[in-house]
């Protein structure tokens, strides 16, 4: 009788722990099914957030001209502000390797390109004079994680001036606009003789703060700083050098 009595209080002790291991399961379970639909609600709202504030390029009236095969090194596509020119190996590419695929590509990077250009005009309040010639690849000096905007400057009696300025994309590189838009603030800011640290905060605040839609009283910030005044002068115009107490 000793051995029943203990026989059954053993088995209720593991109906017991079986009852309690499935409701601490199912507590598990349910836990990590409400932190997973929470995560995905907060992502839901980050992403709402992200299209309210993303950025909207105003369409650009720019006159565009396109030759899909141009001959003696003419450029591809020809705007207001820019030349276009697929390098040799990207027009070995599929995408590229038919006239109308170029031709579209073309006419709609030059057209977003132009939109670009009138946004960073606006918040700048000054343009650079030259035509910006803009040149894709498929591979850029051998890889295509690496983006160059090369500002040309020339000699005469009164100083340097800027004689061009080239734009370098592998196209890894323009498909994200956050690149572009760090590359087209060195075209607008090199023409000034920045120093590089100073040309850099710039193109990197811009990247950061405008091109994922603004909003930040960082670029709210710079946006004001940046427009020229009553004076015609800017804070890029206007910059003496970092200047350090020596007292």
């Amino acid at each position: 009788m000793k051995n029943k009595t203990q026989f059954l209080q053993t088995g209720t002790g593991y109906i017991q722990i079986l009852i309690l291991l499935i409701f601490i399961v199912g507590f598990v379970f349910n836990g990590c099914a409400a932190l997973q639909e929470a995560q995905k609600q907060r992502q839901k709202r980050l992403d709402e957030r992200r299209k309210v504030d993303q950025l909207l390029l105003t369409a650009s009236d720019a006159n565009i001209v396109v030759t899909p095969t141009p001959v003696d090194d003419k450029p591809h596509g020809e705007s207001d502000h820019y030349t276009l020119t697929f390098a040799d190996d990207l027009l070995d590419k599929a995408e590229f390797d038919e006239e109308a695929e170029r031709e579209l590509f073309a006419q709609s990077a030059l057209s977003y390109m132009e939109s670009l250009y009138e946004a960073l005009h606006s918040i700048f309040g000054f343009k650079p004079k030259h035509k910006i010639h803009v040149k894709l690849y498929d591979l850029y000096q051998g890889t295509d994680r690496i983006a160059t905007t090369v500002t040309q400057y020339g000699f005469r009696n009164n100083g340097r001036f800027v004689a061009g300025i080239e734009m370098n994309f592998p196209m890894n590189m323009y498909e994200r606009h956050e690149v572009r838009v760090h590359e087209l603030t060195h075209a607008f800011t090199n023409i000034y003789y920045l120093p590089t640290w100073f040309s850099e905060g710039i193109a990197v605040l811009m990247q950061t703060e405008y091109a994922k839609g603004g909003g930040s009283p960082k670029y709210d910030s710079l946006k004001k700083s940046m427009k020229l005044d009553t004076n015609s002068i800017n804070e890029l115009e206007n910059w003496g050098g970092h200047i350090e107490s020596t007292a």
